[in-house]
């Protein structure tokens, strides 16, 4: 509160000095009483602004405790947390160091395997060098195999040649007491223009007069010329298979040998089939005495084969 100042106007000289000082005094009582009032007033203020302080402390203090709280829970929790992080960043280095072990690892064994790549490769191709080398081999070999087997064959036929030629050797050649001496026909068999002929003089059926020339490596004679035909003939009146036939086609000629017939010496009349309609009989056969007949193949008649001659030169295999 403001102090009052009093001022003495003119006129009030004439107060005495005791009233002066009544006066004086009751200012001081009053200056007194107002300080008084004043201090009061001034430590209630002073005593509401400490408690309102003292609360706002006071909820400052509990604001802050519950933050302290709930910082300390949070703190607890990030270092539980931390802790966590930190194992898994253990677990997790642990992880990168066995990451980075098998990293070299697996540099290291593609290193090795592209070394063995590198390695089979080159076997590879030395393999490939080698199979080209063997196919081309196998080539040549096949090839020789091939000459091999075609001369095999040719041996093999010319063996089965001379071993066919054997017991014509035996018959064409009998043996003396130094050396073995050979004939340009088998004993019993006319030589003539350079052929072998053997007249037969028992009888059968075509068919087993061409059989019987087969088994002496001959068949049944083939007429060839006039010339021929007289001297199978010089016999007179015998009659002889020879080795023509129609059998295969009716009214075509063949020889035994499958050559067609181109000069005949039919006797006149002939061929005429005349026991086709007998007893079931065809006549598909021919027969000579001095002229040809055609006889049915199954009736019974002497036989003339024919064969060449010894060549006097050796048997060539």
């Amino acid at each position: 509160m403001p102090f009052q100042s009093f001022s003495v106007g003119p006129g009030e000289d004439d107060y005495d000095e005791s009233d002066y000082y009544s006066t004086q005094e009751e200012a001081r009582n009053r200056l007194r009483s107002q300080g008084k009032e004043y201090g009061r007033r001034c430590c209630k203020c002073i005593i509401v602004s400490l408690a309102v302080l003292c609360v706002t402390l006071f909820i400052a203090v509990i604001y802050q405790g519950v933050n302290c709280r709930n910082l300390t829970g949070e703190l607890s929790t990030m270092k539980v947390a931390a802790a966590q992080h930190s194992d898994k960043y253990g677990i997790l280095d642990k992880e990168k160091e066995q990451l980075q072990k098998n990293v070299s690892m697996t540099v290291k064994n593609m290193t090795d395997l592209q070394a063995q790549y590198n390695q089979l490769q080159k076997n590879y191709m030395k393999l490939e060098e080698t199979k080209n080398k063997l196919i081309s081999e196998k080539n040549n070999y096949q090839q020789q195999c091939s000459s091999l087997q075609k001369d095999k064959d040719e041996i093999q036929k010319n063996y089965d040649a001379l071993l066919s030629k054997l017991p014509l050797l035996q018959k064409y050649c009998h043996t003396t007491e130094k050396e073995r001496v050979c004939d340009p026909c088998p004993q019993g068999w006319e030589k003539h223009n350079g052929q072998c002929y053997y007249f037969s003089t028992s009888v059968t059926t075509w068919n087993e007069s061409q059989n019987n020339c087969i088994k002496e490596a001959a068949h049944l004679v083939t007429v060839n010329s006039e010339e021929e035909q007289d001297f199978i003939t010089k016999e007179g009146s015998s009659s002889y298979w020879i080795g023509l036939t129609d059998s295969a086609e009716e009214g075509v000629w063949r020889w035994v040998d499958g050559t067609d017939l181109k000069q005949g010496f039919w006797l006149y009349g002939e061929p005429d089939n005349k026991d086709q309609q007998s007893a079931g009989k065809t006549a598909n056969c021919v027969i000579t005495s001095r002229e040809w007949r055609d006889e049915p193949c199954e009736d019974q008649y002497r036989w003339i084969c024919e064969t060449q001659t010894l060549h006097p030169k050796p048997l060539h295999i």
